[in-house]
């Protein structure tokens, strides 16, 4: 299966995250705010894997990310179905460390 490409969104290299910078691979913990998805509840605390650094019309940064254990996470990837957190919801996970 080919992996769609996503050519109406700006993607970006890097972004600031924690101190660090986060980049397509970086892992995450999520830390959703606001309670703005029902879902938001289950994934805080989780990890997840950066897939993309996407900024909207309004410049607001969002990390694409999937969630880590999620069996269906590279299905997702493939499709590039992501969810979205932007980098105030998101702490880095320093390489290597498990939460």
């Amino acid at each position: 299966m080919n992996r769609p490409e996503v050519t109406d969104q700006p993607e970006l290299d890097s972004v600031p995250l924690g101190g660090t910078r986060a980049r397509r691979g970086s892992r995450v913990v999520l830390r959703p705010a606001g309670r703005t998805d029902a879902q938001d509840m289950f994934v805080t605390g989780r990890t997840a894997t950066v897939r993309a650094i996407r900024e909207d019309v309004d410049g607001t940064v969002f990390l694409a990310v999937t969630i880590d254990g999620d069996p269906a996470a590279e299905l997702l990837h493939e499709r590039a179905q992501y969810r979205y957190f932007t980098t105030a919801e998101a702490e880095p996970l320093p390489e290597g460390e498990t939460p």
